[in-house]
């Protein structure tokens, strides 16, 4: 046989060339005396996050007994609810890498489980932790033309392809907007009451249907998202005093490569984006997760003025190893 089912997909060569990379990234936060730690895989609860899906675990606990012990559990989107209750508890700067799941993700460019590289570090503002990014590719790919990195805003870099200003566009534009460049079938009826989330929807439709794609060649690290997709981050104002997510991401040759934030510390208003998701998820027919209550606690007791970033630690690979797919990484 030629290519016997048994065979990894990666090549032996490949293996030791990812073992490279893990051991450069530790050695990265090693020097900057950024913390390892280590958080569960699985939990009795799990991100409501609407366009994420977790994969449930029956594993029934023997002679559990904490009140919450249940034959429930799932695998973790990320590590984002474990290292933020550390964060409140004084850890100071950590990292994790380790593997994530996600039910429902499998191409390319995705898998069910993946490894994920995901940073904290309090008292920084957003764009400090940019610069961090930026010296970790770099650090990586080295300071090479091919790896020069842009910055660029997201309102900038949506007009540049669009001509629209995302921040300012209302449904009815982005719809048309999406129709002329991608064919989306626009609704029958005016659509000027929409949600932000519908909103928030078309952007990224356009975003990753249209713009993305024409980025194929560059190096991006994008901030300023619009503050219908800040998820939980910050929001705040430009310099020319238009409201925004302090949320940036980094694409390399178009592939979204880490997604980070200036971190929401409110618990108050943590609590109400958590419940507007369990919300979505019900409002789309999906299982209805309840909010994290030990996430909350503890962001009431005090999350630090922190950012954060996650970063597909395989995608990187990808791209570090001009790999075509996923799994031949």
């Amino acid at each position: 046989m030629d290519n016997p089912d048994w065979q990894p997909t990666v090549s032996a060569s490949r293996l030791k060339d990812y073992a490279r990379l893990l051991e450069n990234i530790r050695n990265f936060f090693q020097q900057r005396e950024v913390v390892e730690v280590s958080v569960p895989c699985i939990s009795s609860t799990t991100s409501p996050a609407p366009h994420l899906e977790s994969i449930r675990v029956e594993a029934p606990i023997s002679g559990a007994t904490r009140d919450d012990s249940t034959s429930q559990f799932y695998l973790q989107t990320s590590p984002e609810f474990f290292m933020k209750r550390l964060l409140c508890s004084g850890s100071g700067p950590i990292y994790r890498m380790g593997p994530s799941f996600r039910r429902g993700e499998l191409s390319s460019r995705h898998n069910p489980e993946f490894t994920m590289l995901e940073w904290y570090r309090p008292a920084w503002h957003y764009h400090q932790l940019i610069d961090e990014v930026e010296a970790l590719i770099v650090s990586l790919f080295g300071p090479t033309e091919q790896a020069e990195i842009e910055r660029t805003s997201y309102q900038e870099l949506f007009e540049e392809f669009t001509g629209v200003d995302p921040h300012q566009a209302d449904f009815n534009t982005l719809a048309k907007l999406a129709h002329d460049k991608l064919g989306y079938q626009t609704p029958e009826t005016d659509r000027t009451g929409s949600t932000e989330q519908d909103r928030s929807e078309l952007l990224e439709l356009v975003f990753s249907g249209y713009v993305l794609p024409k980025t194929e060649n560059r190096y991006l690290l994008v901030y300023d998202f619009p503050v219908c997709q800040a998820e939980l981050a910050q929001t705040g104002a430009d310099q020319n005093g238009c409201k925004i997510a302090e949320r940036f991401e980094l694409y390399i040759n178009g592939i979204e490569l880490a997604n980070g934030y200036q971190e929401l510390t409110d618990a108050a208003e943590l609590e109400r984006r958590l419940e507007s998701w369990t919300a979505q998820r019900q409002a789309f027919g999906k299982e209805a997760i309840a909010p994290d209550q030990r996430l909350i606690e503890a962001q009431q007791y005090g999350l630090p003025v922190c950012s954060g970033v996650a970063l597909g630690v395989d995608r990187l690979a990808m791209c570090l190893f001009e790999a075509d797919t996923i799994s031949d990484v």
